[in-house]
């Protein structure tokens, strides 16, 4: 809910300058990193329950304490270590689902992880604006109270089957070697892709108002617009496809979606914008769901949550990364340039999910954990 506003609030609030306000973002996407394999080491530890609950109690204590520090440094270390504590919950959470799903029904229950993502990115924005028009340490705080309930819930006696069970031994050398080729390519599959989805929060709006002289409402039109299409129809078509192996779901996916943004190119009105943006959403319906279940299915039971957190951290990088390459692309060699290498870079990621090798492209229903 804070996340989207902090820059504003940076710079509205604290009356940081912009660029000041972007490094301290990049702090945050830098901590990420780090969040992820730290938090898969440690669910394979203590499991992911308590690695959950810690996260969202240390996340509210962050967010408490960020309209109270008067020193810019110290803001920036908070949000340092905001990020590190925050961004251990995701992986966790796949995690849990990795172990209590059955391989056959990965890619739906991935699906409706990403459905109450998705809801919550629509619902927390619009409230956390209203919220921040009144005070931004009313945001703050209502942040940490949601955080703070959640982690309630989780701690309930109802939620010990989430604790995924963690390692009572060594295991180096027993996580399966055979997996670690076709999980690098995956990795190098979906770093490719998340760079390319990540241009729609970064040079999609730039091409948008600055090209096209479309209004910024326009392009957030369109973003509600992709979020709406994924609500609707990810669930029911992973439900649909769950027998499908996750290798044409990984390479399709990520071809539409490397096309889809490359299609920015040609497009100059309204219509044409959310007709792209329909086609790059099926991408991502595509992919999703699969890329995580793959993970999973990669995974050894008894290292639950390593392999996850290093995904995770994977779309950190690109988070990282991706926008600030695009911005570099667009600027320098114009639209139509920077959406072909786009399009590209999503062709390169198809082919490496492609090449990965046919013993981890097995059919979901065959797969075990």
């Amino acid at each position: 809910m804070a996340l989207p506003f902090l820059v504003l609030y940076l710079t509205e609030e604290r009356r940081l300058p912009a660029e000041t306000a972007g490094w301290t973002l990049g702090v945050y996407g830098a901590g990420s990193l780090l969040a992820g394999p730290l938090a898969g080491w440690l669910v394979s530890r203590v499991g992911a329950r308590a690695v959950m609950v810690v996260s969202l109690l240390g996340t509210a204590v962050a967010l408490g304490l960020v309209p109270t520090l008067t020193s810019m440094y110290a803001v920036i270390g908070l949000v340092a270590v905001w990020s590190v504590i925050g961004e251990s919950f995701r992986p966790a959470c796949f995690a849990v689902v990795a172990d209590l799903v059955e391989p056959e029904h990965r890619r739906e229950a991935f699906a409706v992880l990403r459905l109450a993502v998705n809801l919550g990115m629509s619902i927390g924005p619009a409230l956390g604006g209203g919220l921040a028009a009144i005070s931004y340490s009313l945001l703050f705080a209502v942040d940490a109270g949601t955080s703070l309930l959640a982690a309630a819930v989780l701690a309930l006696p109802v939620a010990r089957s989430l604790a995924v069970r963690p390692v009572t031994g060594p295991t180096r050398d027993r996580v399966g070697a055979g997996a670690r080729w076709p999980f690098a390519l995956h990795l190098l599959a979906t770093g490719l892709v998340a760079m390319v989805a990540f241009q729609a929060i970064s040079t999609m709006p730039l091409y948008m108002v600055d090209e096209l002289s479309l209004s910024p409402a326009v392009y957030g039109a369109a973003f509600a617009f992709s979020g709406v299409l994924i609500v609707l129809f990810e669930v029911p078509f992973t439900s649909l496809s769950r027998r499908w192996p996750h290798r044409p779901l990984l390479v399709f996916g990520a071809a539409v979606t490397g096309l889809g943004f490359a299609g920015l190119a040609l497009v100059h009105d309204v219509p044409g914008v959310l007709a792209i943006t329909a086609i790059w959403t099926l991408g991502e319906i595509l992919l999703g769901p699969a890329a995580a279940a793959r993970v999973a299915d990669l995974e050894p039971p008894h290292a639950r949550g390593l392999y996850m957190g290093i995904y995770n951290a994977v779309w950190s990088a690109a988070f990282a990364v991706g926008p600030w390459l695009g911005t570099k692309s667009l600027t320098s060699f114009g639209p139509i340039t920077h959406w072909s290498l786009v399009g590209a870079v999503g062709l390169a990621g198809a082919i490496a999910y492609a090449i990965a090798p046919a013993d981890s492209d097995r059919a979901p229903e065959s797969v075990g954990p």
